[in-house]
């Protein structure tokens, strides 16, 4: 009698299904090999994604360092300028001064936030300082050599020459000291008033120098 050859899936004697062999030769191979595919492309995102964030952590770091040092130097800046650097706020109120204020002025830091800045202005000079300070609220808009007076603590009267801008939110500035400069152009024209001949001018800017 001839012998017919099993067909894939029928039973063997056990009862028991003989498995269905793949053109690979091993049952179930490509679901394992889809498995294995499945787990590499796994673990290549979770590294991929890591090496991601270990990027991003790098250039952020890389920034926070750029910003601390950039602001350590203008600290630095600030602190030592020979001129009067300030910081105010638009309520009228220095928020910050520099050691040239106490050098000219006489006055301490605290001191010099303790009170609206206007409070220091000459009263000739306070209608135009306020005019100047709120144009300073539109960031487009910079002072450029501005001048008003100053009380110092001795009681004398400072020339500052400004130059001043803002960003919006606060007022940067810087003024200079021209007391002498202003006292010398007031010699002068009084000379040319009093007596405008070239040899009193020139000899009384000797006396004076």
């Amino acid at each position: 009698m001839a012998v017919r050859g099993r067909e894939p899936g029928e039973r063997d004697q056990l009862g028991l299904r003989r498995p269905y062999r793949t053109a690979c030769g091993d049952p179930g191979n490509s679901r394992r090999h889809g498995g294995s595919e499945q787990v590499s492309l796994g673990l290549d995102g979770y590294l991929a994604r890591g090496l991601t964030f270990a990027a991003v952590a790098l250039v952020v770091g890389w920034q926070v360092r750029a910003r601390d040092r950039f602001q350590a130097e203008a600290d630095r800046w600030f602190s030592i300028s020979d001129e009067m650097c300030c910081v105010a706020s638009f309520d009228g109120y220095f928020t910050r001064v520099n050691a040239a204020w106490t050098d000219c002025l006489g006055y301490t830091a605290e001191e010099m936030t303790s009170k609206p800045y206007f409070e220091w202005v000459h009263p000739d000079d306070l209608e135009r300082t306020q005019v100047e300070a709120a144009g300073l609220a539109d960031p487009e808009h910079s002072t450029v050599h501005f001048e008003n007076r100053y009380l110092a603590k001795d009681g004398s009267w400072h020339w500052l020459l400004w130059s001043s801008r803002s960003d919006g939110k606060a007022i940067y500035a810087a003024a200079r000291d021209i007391t002498e400069r202003k006292h010398l152009e007031h010699t002068l024209q009084t000379l040319a008033t009093e007596d405008p001949s070239p040899a009193s001018v020139t000899g009384e800017l000797g006396r004076t120098g």
